[in-house]
């Protein structure tokens, strides 16, 4: 025969304190993995920055290099004059928003259209930095168009600033620009010579015929057909 032998309660408690502790340890190793591993990233991100910085460091040191080399086959400048040119170079490079490279190329654009040593070193080349500024033009392009308009008209180097000056007016107050006048230039600077016609006179001229609508070739076409 079964007895009843009662009803027994209570509460049965787990300690969970261990196991706080656990999880506790476990978040305090995944956060320290992760500030470590941003560590770790952010390093990453500053080293290739660093040697992306001396490889571009080192590249435009090696374009300055080939540039310079193009100005010494174009030019019979000594050793003395080669060392004034890369030091202009690379001064404009430092003090101007162009690069060393950027000024060697208009020196060379310059000595190919006939300008000595002395002068890119005294206007030529300060010109062409003015007309490339005004005109936000390539350096290269804007020694260019100083060196041809100087041939061009017969003109002396050391009327280069003002060469400068009489395209870079022609371009801020007409419907032309710079780079556009030196197209024109291409097409009916040496027409313009024939005939006499001197550098201002042909500039205004071409500002009138910016005004028409004829910029360009087709403006430095137009004088050369007239």
């Amino acid at each position: 025969m079964a007895q009843n032998l009662g009803v027994a309660s209570g509460q049965i408690v787990i300690g969970t304190g261990g196991v706080t502790k656990g999880l506790a340890a476990a978040n305090g190793s995944i956060l320290g993995f992760s500030k470590n591993a941003a560590k770790l990233g952010a390093g990453l991100t500053a080293g290739y920055g660093i040697v992306q910085g001396i490889r571009s460091t080192v590249s435009a040191a090696a374009d300055f290099e080939q540039q310079f080399s193009f100005l010494r086959a174009v030019t019979t400048a000594t050793e003395k004059d080669f060392g004034k040119l890369r030091k202009q170079a690379i001064k404009l490079g430092q003090e101007t928003t162009f690069s060393a490279t950027e000024a060697a190329q208009a020196q060379t654009e310059l000595a190919k259209a006939g300008s000595s040593t002395a002068d890119i070193l005294g206007v030529g080349l300060d010109a062409a930095l003015a007309l490339a500024a005004a005109g936000e033009i390539d350096l290269a392009t804007a020694g260019k168009l100083v060196a041809n308009s100087l041939n061009q008209f017969n003109l002396d180097a050391s009327d280069a600033g003002r060469v400068a000056d009489i395209l870079a007016t022609t371009a801020n107050t007409t419907a032309t620009d710079v780079g556009e006048l030196a197209q024109a230039f291409a097409q009916g600077a040496s027409a313009a010579k024939q005939v006499g016609l001197p550098l201002q006179d042909f500039t205004a001229l071409l500002g009138a015929l910016a005004e028409q609508g004829v910029v360009g070739s087709d403006a430095g076409t137009s004088l050369k057909a007239a």
